[in-house]
């Protein structure tokens, strides 16, 4: 995942349910993975280098 977001950014992916997706983390940075649009539920993390596929809201680099 490499789309300009910055350490403890919150990005929506979708509106109004959760898409299938696969995310790989390209940033130098775990990505927490939210099942809500505003990220207050983190349901995984994606570590630099790793993909994984599922279903989310949102996202956050720490």
């Amino acid at each position: 995942m490499e789309s300009g977001l910055r350490p403890g950014e919150c990005r929506t992916l979708v509106s109004p349910g959760p898409p299938a997706y696969a995310v790989r983390n390209l940033t130098g940075h775990d990505i927490e993975l939210h099942d809500r649009p505003d990220c207050t539920r983190r349901t995984g993390t994606v570590t630099p280098g790793e993909e994984i596929v599922g279903e989310l809201y949102s996202v956050r680099v720490l």
